[in-house]
């Protein structure tokens, strides 16, 4: 058994079995620097990508099926 991220599988399939969880289960994600590197680009633009994609994917799971 794995717990795995559905980024994992964006844009591919796979050959395992994927078992949805019941209930509305969800997970919080933060990120953690030193204060001094806290301004870096480099970190900066890592969590500006990760933001937009959690936001992104939160929006395609709300998405009613159509």
């Amino acid at each position: 058994m794995a717990l795995m991220p559905d980024l994992v599988w964006t844009g591919r399939g796979t050959t395992a079995l994927l078992i949805d969880l019941p209930g509305d289960p969800h997970r919080t994600v933060f990120t953690s620097v030193r204060r001094s590197s806290a301004k870096r680009p480099a970190i900066l633009a890592a969590r500006e990508i990760l933001a937009e994609t959690s936001a992104s994917i939160g929006r395609a799971v709300a998405a009613p099926a159509g």
